[in-house]
């Protein structure tokens, strides 16, 4: 399978690494607006290694606004990794659809939120299920870690139930450095401060607040290195 990273600052460039390691991947296309970027995580991947895997690695310049553009760097992969912020979303969707790929972003925000520009929601995003469903191609918007990738598996186990009661989410995230270092870009990290929601749970169809949020805190056993941690109710959007 050949694939197109679309975007490769950390999270882009992270995953690009991943795929390039994966013997079905053939050839890794990372394109950027900034040729000078790619480029330095080619050269990444490349000390790394990947031989065998052996996976081609290939660059090229991309303005991801413009879906024909998305397009033309992505012609003969089958999926395309966005890795860029929300406001490129939608182009890099329609860029997908003319490639004939399959679709997948890390995160977008609810249209319920003030301020927030349609096209860059979520449930813009959801507008193109039809289009995306008669090209036989799969978009999976927002599928950062959670929420994200634990929605997709919490939907595939309560499928194989007959009967689910409460689905408890508990995930951690933790950086062992001597010095600061970013997880996101500086815009996203600031976002995601200025858009906090109190936390929220979803019972019977509807979103309910959670009392007290800010007394709520356990210890729990996560598996090694992690181990025993404690952890507290984190504030996200939260799109019915």
């Amino acid at each position: 399978m050949d694939v197109c990273i679309i975007g490769c600052g950390n999270q882009g460039g992270c995953f690009a690494a991943l795929l390039a390691m994966e013997p079905e991947v053939k050839r890794v296309v990372l394109a950027d607006m900034d040729l000078d970027k790619a480029k330095h995580v080619k050269k990444l991947i490349e000390e790394i290694g990947t031989e065998e895997a052996n996976t081609v690695v290939e660059v090229d310049k991309v303005n991801a606004m413009d879906p024909q553009d998305v397009a033309r760097v992505a012609k003969g992969t089958g999926f395309i990794f966005n890795g860029i912020l929300p406001f490129c979303n939608l182009s890099v969707m329609k860029g997908a659809l003319l490639a004939g790929a399959h679709y997948m972003d890390l995160y977008a925000m609810s249209s319920d939120l003030e301020g927030m520009k349609y096209e860059e929601t979520i449930e813009a995003q959801l507008a193109m299920d039809e289009e995306f469903k008669k090209a036989g191609l799969v978009a999976l918007p927002s599928e950062g870690v959670s929420p994200g990738v634990v929605n997709l598996a919490s939907q595939y186990i309560t499928d194989q139930m007959d009967e689910v009661e409460e689905i408890g989410i508990r995930s951690i995230t933790w950086l062992e450095a001597k010095e600061l270092v970013a997880m996101g870009p500086t815009e996203l990290s600031i976002e995601m401060t200025l858009h906090l929601e109190p936390p929220s749970y979803y019972k019977n169809g509807k979103i309910v607040p959670l009392d007290n949020e800010l007394s709520f805190s356990e210890e729990f056993e996560f598996p090694a290195p992690a181990k025993k941690k404690k952890i507290f109710m984190e504030s996200v959007s939260c799109v019915e």
